[in-house]
């Protein structure tokens, strides 16, 4: 399982939660930013699909060397 992919799995909540918040605030000024707060909830929600997925993919069908290792 490449790293990379773990790590976007990782950074990609966190991104999408700072910007939904801030969209709430911009929105009050500018209503256009409505559209950027569903966006940022579906990137939320495609992201732990995403994290879901992975995790499933590590515990049942990825196979380590020895108990507790895993192949990189």
């Amino acid at each position: 399982m490449p790293v990379l992919w773990k790590r976007i799995a990782v950074v990609i909540p966190f991104v999408a939660i700072i910007i939904d918040i801030m969209a709430w605030y911009v929105t009050k000024v500018v209503p256009g930013f409505a559209y950027v707060v569903v966006i940022s909830g579906g990137l939320m929600g495609l992201s732990l699909w995403l994290q879901i997925l992975l995790s499933g993919y590590q515990m049942w069908f990825l196979k380590g060397d020895k108990k507790g290792e895993i192949n990189e």
